[in-house]
């Protein structure tokens, strides 16, 4: 099994601020403070960590995720500037797409900048869970169990859980009329994805999660995902849905061949490249395909914690 610590050290790093135990996931640091508006008042923002989504639209501003302690006041001015004000905005609504570190570390910041705040209930429940040495973490002040929505600046904004998928807390966030969805961690876009077994992860349901989303929107749906391959970036068509689904069923499928096969998990964990998916494993990303095939492992074989969605 990959260790925290040995995990941490290839990572770069947990941020000392942090109070969740999950490991820095580094955004392409090509694109580190950059605010880019998709369409009808929407976009992303990339620091460090989880692509931050966001609307800023008829003076409401909207933020998707956090990313960390450290990056909330570069984040806050950065909506600042793109929204030529003189103070900063009051944000009408924080939402967060799952419990970890990288896209919830910057609430400790954001949420006393916020009006409404809302997440999955499984999400709070882990941030909880998950928070070192007892502290309180910072969470949402409203919860969901499978929808939620709301009206703002002439957009409609609604929540779905689909059940346990990268973890047990996950939701996906449409911004309706911009037909605009952000997937959180549910798409790691081309590169090696964190499945976060102790957290609820059921890569089984992640499978049908994605085609789920797949089917519920359309061609000309603009997605937005949690961490990106420099080279396909962290925005995309309903195909990088498909994309990842095919990526986790290989996975599945490779790990169920080698079972079949005899072969023990410490073997099975010395494969770096899984045939057909090369491109996912790179030396400027810090998790090995070693990961995901002991995830996968563990399902397979019922070695996982009972999951409450």
């Amino acid at each position: 099994m990959l260790s925290r610590r040995r995990f941490l050290r290839i990572a770069g790093g947990i941020l000392a601020a942090s109070t969740v135990k999950y490991p820095s996931f580094a955004t392409d640091r090509t694109l580190s403070g950059t605010i880019t508006e998709l369409r009808r008042g929407v976009g992303t923002y990339v620091d460090r960590g989880g692509t931050i989504g966001w609307m800023l639209r008829d003076g409401a501003l909207v933020v998707v995720d956090t990313q960390y302690p450290q990056t909330a006041d570069a984040t806050m001015s950065a909506f600042e500037s793109h929204a030529e004000k003189s103070s900063t905005p009051l944000i009408d609504l924080l939402i967060n797409t799952h419990h970890h570190g990288d896209h919830t570390g910057g609430n400790a910041k954001l949420l006393d900048r916020s009006d409404r705040s809302v997440a999955h209930a499984g999400c709070v429940r882990l941030q909880r869970a998950t928070a070192e040495d007892g502290a309180t973490p910072a969470t949402a002040a409203m919860t969901f169990d499978e929808a939620w929505s709301t009206d703002l600046a002439d957009e409609t904004i609604s929540l779905n859980h689909d059940g346990p998928a990268h973890t047990g807390g996950d939701a996906t966030i449409f911004f309706e009329e911009a037909n605009i969805v952000h997937t959180g961690d549910l798409v790691f876009n081309r590169v090696v994805p964190f499945i976060d077994v102790d957290g609820g992860a059921l890569v089984e349901n992640w499978i049908k999660t994605l085609e789920t989303l797949h089917d519920r929107y359309d061609d000309d749906t603009l997605f937005i995902f949690g961490h990106g391959h420099p080279d396909h970036g962290i925005t995309g068509s309903r195909a990088g849905l498909l994309q990842m689904r095919d990526y986790l069923s290989a996975v599945d499928e490779f790990v169920r061949a080698k079972r079949a096969d005899g072969v023990t998990l410490e073997d099975m964990k010395k494969e770096t490249d899984l045939p057909g998916f090369e491109e996912y494993s790179s030396e400027e990303w810090p998790l090995p395909l070693a990961q995901n095939l002991e995830a996968v492992y563990r399902e397979q074989t019922g070695d996982t914690p009972a999951t409450t969605s």
